[in-house]
């Protein structure tokens, strides 16, 4: 049976790599990490042979069968279209720098201007240097230790393994692409140097808010202002240079059924439009302040300072305030919201399943996996269900604030 989009967009990775077969020879190859390398079969001169049509979806299902079509004429013909591809394409073209720069071109569409220079940038100055101009076929992963120890040796922690990672594309491009290669870098992992252990940020666990939101509520002393703003960013599962910068403009059909913020790209942390379905307690937020909001004024919190907006300390102050110095920051909170959808469960059929989809979390969170990013990035994805997921979480944090409440009377 012949495959279908759908299906093709659908695949997700699993322990090993899988096929999704398609007709005469032509197929998906379905990675771990979720990528989709188109492939062809074909047997020349009594010998099986393999060659790579690209990746899905830079390569779409109707352009990889024109490709399958076209070179099974030439195998007919008695033709390797292998040995035919490359030659007429140049030894040139086989050097790690053109393989990398149409790498380059294949992704462009999913980085910022910034993140396409910065990494371009990087390439030209720690690894074309040093083995731009061999052929990615001949590449040793000794030459790839060398090149990042190289890096390494200058004093950097982090780059190290930013650029083994992006030279393992260029590898994983090239193998994708036709090019009898292998990942120089699959094997150098565990030489590079340790990193330090990530410090998670200090959060409020989700037994804990009930206390936090009482004790927010019912400070006297606190501007409404910076009670307002941290609230949204709870809500709305935000940073927060995307609440304190937040546009009046950015909210739309805030007085209707399905109120949105949405962030332009250019002030998202990745680059990518964010779109949030905003739940009922949020949307009042908003309401309120775009109501009382002077004309002028065109930011949700705006101030007489330099960036013309709540400085990046008044919510991180208002939790010292509070009784939370060293035991919650701002960020946090975010993680608090992922904590209780993710480990939140539900009853079907005598069963006890997940209440929300992992991606859906993901998605409320800006977050995109790398193996899930399109060449044209879909800002609405799972629109429906992050507004029911985002709507749960405003009245599960209003039955928190409800049940502290009446804890406190109750004594």
């Amino acid at each position: 049976m012949p495959l279908s989009d759908t299906a093709i967009r659908k695949a997700k990775g699993r322990e090993k790599p899988y096929r999704l077969t398609d007709e005469r020879g032509l197929y998906v190859l379905v990675q771990p990490d979720g990528a989709r390398w188109w492939r062809l079969d074909f047997t020349l001169n009594g010998k099986r042979r393999t060659m790579g049509l690209g990746v899905y979806p830079d390569v779409e299902l109707g352009d990889a069968r024109e490709k399958r079509d076209r070179f099974r004429k030439l195998i007919a013909a008695g033709i390797d279209p292998v040995k035919q591809r490359r030659t007429g394409a140049g030894q040139d073209d086989a050097s790690f720098k053109a393989v990398a720069l149409q790498w380059f071109e294949a992704n462009r569409a999913d980085w910022s201007d910034r993140t396409f220079a910065v990494k371009k940038r990087r390439f030209e100055q720690h690894i074309f240097p040093e083995i731009g101009h061999k052929d990615i076929r001949a590449i040793e992963p000794s030459e790839m230790l060398r090149v990042i120890r190289n890096i390494e040796d200058r004093g950097a922690t982090d780059l190290p393994r930013r650029m083994r990672a992006d030279c393992g594309s260029v590898f994983r491009f090239a193998i994708a692409s036709g090019w009898q290669t292998r990942d120089a870098t699959a094997d150098i992992k565990g030489a590079l140097k340790k990193r330090k252990k990530t410090v998670h940020r200090a959060f409020i666990r989700p037994a804990d808010m009930g206390e936090f939101l009482v004790k927010l509520s019912d400070d006297e002393k606190e501007e409404q202002d910076t009670k307002d703003a941290l609230l949204l960013t709870i809500l709305a599962a935000v940073r927060t240079d995307e609440l304190r910068f937040a546009h009046k403009s950015e909210f739309e059909e805030i007085d209707g059924d399905k109120p949105i913020w949405r962030i332009p790209k250019e002030r998202m942390k990745m680059g990518r439009e964010h779109l949030i379905p905003l739940p009922s307690q949020a949307a009042a937020i908003v309401r309120r302040r775009l109501k009382n909001l002077p004309e002028r004024e065109t930011l949700l919190f705006g101030r007489g300072t330099r960036s013309r907006s709540i400085s990046e300390n008044t919510m991180l102050y208002c939790l010292y305030r509070l009784g939370y110095h060293s035991r919650a920051t701002v960020h946090g909170f975010r993680r608090t919201f992922s904590t209780l959808a993710n480990e939140a469960t539900k009853m079907v059929d005598g069963e006890e399943v997940p209440m929300w989809h992992p991606d859906w979390v993901e998605r409320c969170l800006a977050h995109v996996p790398s193996d899930q990013v399109r060449a044209a990035y879909n800002a609405a994805e799972y629109l429906p269900q992050r507004r029911r997921l985002l709507q749960w979480w405003g009245d599960w944090l209003d039955e928190q604030l409800e049940g502290a409440h009446v804890a406190q009377l109750i004594g």
